[in-house]
């Protein structure tokens, strides 16, 4: 991913390799037939976030950019641009081509489903 943010002309343009890498707090969660990974990524949008399985490890890169459109003179700054990066090795049983990711208001959600193999299954008794 490689993006460019200008705040307005006086203001230098940095390449995401330049920014900071932040490594973003995570909840991940598992039930019997999926695993969950909650994510805070505040100050990014989907444009800017992507989400890769390869080789059974998942990764979330994002970059957080200044918000450009505020109006008025900056009189404190500390949120600055910087670079999300987080991976995650997958159990055996993850269905890697039924994952679903979903940005809501700063949290990414990512639903990881277990193969129909791996969810638990009742058995039947059968009485004579």
């Amino acid at each position: 991913m490689m993006t460019e943010a200008v705040a307005n002309k006086d203001v230098e343009v940095k390449r995401t390799e330049e920014l900071p890498v932040c490594v973003p707090p995570a909840d991940v969660y598992e039930t019997p037939e999926k695993y969950v990974i909650l994510m805070d990524l505040p100050g990014v949008s989907k444009s800017d976030l992507e989400v890769n399985v390869e080789e059974g490890v998942l990764t979330v890169s994002a970059v957080r950019s200044l918000d450009t459109g505020s109006a008025g003179r900056v009189l404190l700054e500390e949120w600055e641009p910087c670079r999300y990066e987080r991976s995650f090795n997958l159990a055996s049983d993850c269905d890697t081509e039924k994952i679903e990711a979903t940005l809501r208001q700063g949290v990414l959600t990512v639903t990881i489903p277990k193969t129909e193999a791996a969810r638990p299954k009742r058995i039947e008794v059968k009485a004579e």
